[in-house]
């Protein structure tokens, strides 16, 4: 038995200063059977003797390469078959991979709606593992504040457009989305006394996002809309809540004499605790 792959080019139907290329399969016994490639290029750069593209650009080696690596794949096909002894044709042959390049194109052009996506991340992060302080501990925080992303946007769709979650893409997703997103969780906020994690909120949403457009490659995916949001997502300064080591300081030296025993007591224990502290901070740096 003999198999064989040769390539042949003629000019395009189209455009006739392009190729259009064949791979055509043969074994001995059946007909032959031709499928067309995907690459292209000029038709004079073209050799049917050599099966190549003449040319010394960087374009063309690629393209001779690509050329050669898909025969490779088929060609391996065939003998792997004929270690297992099996029987094939010579159209099996030549539509041997095209189950798995369709599978391909369907994943990557596979659309998750919004809340897909989030409970695919809440999945994920509930079992991802990472290293912590020396320990080994699952990302569950993180899983929680996207629970609360899909609790917080499944009642602003119901409440504002009358619509499940699941229901929402990524082109659904837009600055003006956005905005009565925010409008809807800052009345929140003053309904219930708090900021309704606004800030966290809006933070988890656009890692999504971003992980949406960058990762996935979602259509519709967009994470400039969230530049109109950047102070709203923006950290508070922080602001220390230690007693400054002036005033304790001056504690030492202050009039106690119009102060109670207990009061005394209080302010005794004060600087003594804050003295404790310091010392211990030095010996540690020793």
């Amino acid at each position: 038995m003999y198999c064989s792959i040769t390539f042949k080019g003629r000019k395009g139907p189209q455009d006739p200063k392009m190729v259009k290329l064949e791979m055509i399969f043969y074994k001995t016994g059946y007909t032959r059977i031709p499928r067309v490639v995907s690459i292209t290029g000029a038709y004079k750069c073209w050799n049917n003797e050599t099966q190549s593209f003449e040319s010394a650009s960087s374009e063309y080696l690629k393209k001779n390469q690509l050329l050669l690596e898909l025969k490779e794949k088929y060609m391996s096909v065939v003998e792997r078959w004929e270690k297992e002894g099996r029987n094939f044709s010579v159209l099996q042959w030549a539509d041997c991979l095209k189950p798995k390049e369709e599978e391909k194109a369907k994943q990557e052009s596979k659309v998750l709606t919004v809340l897909q996506l989030i409970n695919a991340r809440i999945e994920y992060f509930e079992n991802h593992e990472k290293f912590k302080n020396g320990k080994l501990v699952k990302s569950v925080g993180t899983a929680s504040m996207y629970k609360q992303l899909r609790t917080s946007l499944s009642a602003f769709t119901q409440k504002q457009y009358n619509k499940d979650l699941s229901r929402f893409y990524f082109t659904d997703i837009t600055q003006k989305f956005l905005l009565e997103y925010i409008v809807y969780l800052e009345r929140r906020g003053i309904e219930n006394g708090n900021r309704a994690g606004l800030r966290q909120l809006l933070r988890i949403f656009r890692a999504l996002v971003n992980y949406a457009k960058d990762e996935l490659h979602m259509y519709g995916a967009n994470p400039t809309i969230f530049e109109a949001a950047t102070e709203k997502m923006a950290w508070g300064q922080f602001e220390s809540k230690a007693v400054n080591p002036n005033i304790i300081r001056r504690m030492e030296f202050m009039d106690r004499s119009l102060f109670s025993e207990q009061e005394q007591l209080c302010l005794t224990f004060s600087y003594s605790a804050f003295t404790a502290v310091v010392w211990l901070t030095s010996m540690s740096s020793i």
